[in-house]
């Protein structure tokens, strides 16, 4: 049993980061004790772990203002997993004296920072779609968006953990790989012009010359299953020879605007497909239309409207375009009866956007409390200079994918990833997502 003595301001947050930290991630028993002390304290029957609090011991009254941004170091010393490790709050430094430990890095407003995004929050241009861009935040520009610091961190505080008390077990996670596809659009016919694609193979810039082209369009005239985009079949067949992944479908249920409106959730067309991908290793999802992200009432709507459409409770969400905004959409999300979101990712990079592939309990810095929401971030999408607007991520054969596939499997977390139906129509999208696929063996 740990015993963990806090400080007596910003009770809220503190009491989330514990329970996330000891409760969700390491499943280990611990009480918590409210004290007039200015660190945090974690003792055991052997010995006693001090950790830094300079962040909240600084904030007067609100935290959520620039000039408490951090300012980015970085430890390089025992007890990590890593080379090296971000330091956000806090000194680089841990002084050891038997059973007695003084890490002078302040962990738990780190691990908040990331799972939080209250610099999310802080006034600052947003991209053309209304998102916060990537560019912008503290992780990218001190080149730690693509490590799952969050995971770092843990590492590092279990390991100060067992020196004082070796007796102690966590929870045993595993590597998991979830393949998501959002169904943007079901037909590349009609939806795209027969004039213009024909006039892109006569340029050379088609995967097809133009008599494919035409053959293409006429096949999926008369059978949907013809369609370039239609690759639900490769899709599953793939899921069931790798028992090992897991699979989201995301699917629009309404919307007004340019972005979606590619087909009619309550057409023929959309039940026999979701009658055809019904399997226990598939869930299927709510894809909130382009101007849900900040109206609870249409996503109510279109999430009632998908739920008669299925014919069961949905319990998984990932905002079109991937228009997210913290902790708004997640309050949105939560008030629907969503229970786990996927938008998790900056539409302009991949990486951790949170600090870890895990999903975790999200907490509203505006409200000051946990949400019933469980985020599982999403780590990479397929496609560069898609119509999303501006992912300028690698190409689908970077090598960015690998390596956080690599990092997952190090610390044990959860990686979802995300390929768009349609994208599949390309070879060469094609051969990236079977290399992904492999990575689950």
């Amino acid at each position: 049993m740990l015993t963990i003595k806090i400080p007596n301001n910003f009770q809220p947050e503190r009491q989330y980061i514990i329970d996330v930290i000891f409760g969700h991630f390491f499943a280990v028993d611990y009480t918590v004790q409210t004290a007039g002390c200015s660190v945090s304290e974690i003792n055991t029957a052997r010995g006693t772990l001090v950790l830094n609090d300079s962040f909240f011991a600084a904030a007067a009254g609100a935290y959520i203002k620039r000039e408490y941004l951090p300012e980015v170091k970085y430890y390089r010393g025992n007890f990590i997993p890593e080379p090296d490790l971000p330091v956000l709050y806090g000194e680089p430094e841990i002084i050891v004296r038997d059973k007695y430990i003084d890490c002078r890095i302040d962990i738990f407003a780190a691990v908040f920072f990331m799972l939080a995004r209250w610099e999310e929050c802080l006034p600052a241009p947003k991209d053309i779609y209304g998102r916060f861009p990537a560019t912008k935040s503290v992780a990218w520009q001190n080149d730690f968006l693509r490590r799952p610091v969050v995971a770092e961190w843990l590492e590092l505080l279990w390991n100060l953990l067992q020196r004082i008390a070796p007796e102690l077990r966590r929870k045993e996670n595993k590597f998991q790989l979830y393949m998501t596809h959002d169904v943007d659009k079901l037909e590349k016919w009609p939806e795209t012009s027969l004039p213009k694609e024909l006039l892109r193979a006569v340029l050379g810039r088609a995967e097809q010359n133009a008599w494919s082209v035409l053959l293409s369009f006429w096949q999926a005239k008369k059978d949907i299953t013809k369609d370039p985009f239609y690759t639900f079949p490769l899709l599953k067949d793939s899921l069931l020879k790798y028992n090992q992944v897991k699979a989201v479908f995301y699917f629009i249920a309404g919307g007004h605007t340019q972005y979606e409106r590619f087909y009619d959730i309550q057409s023929e067309k959309i039940k026999n497909l979701l009658l055809f991908l019904e399997n226990e290793r598939v869930e299927f999802g709510l894809h909130p239309s382009y101007v849900t992200f900040d109206n609870a009432a249409l996503l109510s709507d279109e999430l009632a409207c998908l739920e008669q459409v299925i014919g069961k409770k949905i319990r998984e969400s990932r905002q079109h375009y991937l228009r997210f905004a913290a902790p708004a959409t997640w309050r949105h999300l939560a008030q629907c009866g969503i229970e786990i979101d996927s938008s998790g990712m900056y539409a302009d990079k991949e990486g951790f956007r949170f600090g870890t592939g895990a999903v975790f309990p999200v907490f509203d810095v505006e409200q000051r409390k946990i949400l019933p929401l469980l985020e599982r971030p999403l780590l990479y999408m397929d496609q560069r200079d898609y119509e999303c607007g501006g992912y300028q991520g690698t190409a689908q054969n970077g090598a960015e994918i690998f390596e956080i596939i690599r990092y997952c499997r190090k610390y044990k977390t959860d990686c979802t990833v995300l390929f768009h139906n349609n994208v599949l129509e390309s070879a060469e999208y094609k051969k990236t997502y079977f290399e992904v696929l492999k990575c689950a063996e």
